[in-house]
């Protein structure tokens, strides 16, 4: 069960995280749309779901699906660092940039998602309690 928390987030993340492979280089956009604003949207969204569907900490859902995307960045560069070596002279801000943009929209995805959760159960006491008298 414990694995179950652990794996979903990572799993998640490594999805957002291969938006970054559909980048042409030299160019952070895909279909006119830039990747970060892609890389926020996808971890938000991402976040809010596992968020309703797991029970876990905020935290870290955002934890693990930031790790699972940088896992998916991280390849992504490594592989075209062995295709050609100067490719990614800007390799560390990438990274860095990345980890701020997805963490940031996975955190208020997470929370957004347990503030859904808490209404959704103060909502169902609520009714419940009322359906008694």
């Amino acid at each position: 069960m414990k694995n179950k928390l652990i794996i979903w987030p990572i799993f998640v993340g490594v999805i957002v995280g291969i938006i970054y492979w559909f980048a042409t280089m030299g160019m952070a956009t895909i279909m006119g749309i830039s990747i970060w604003q892609l890389f926020g949207t996808a971890a938000f969204l991402g976040a809010l779901f596992l968020m309703l569907s797991l029970s876990t900490d905020p935290l870290k859902i955002s934890l693990f699906l930031t790790m699972g995307a940088e896992m998916a960045i991280i390849a992504k560069i490594a592989y075209d660092i062995l295709l050609n070596i100067s490719s990614h002279n800007l390799l560390g801000i990438d990274i860095i940039f990345s980890a701020f943009v997805i963490s940031i929209s996975a955190l208020a995805g997470a929370f957004l998602g347990k503030i859904i959760k808490n209404l959704r159960v103060r909502f169902a006491n609520h009714n419940n309690k009322k359906s008694k008298f």
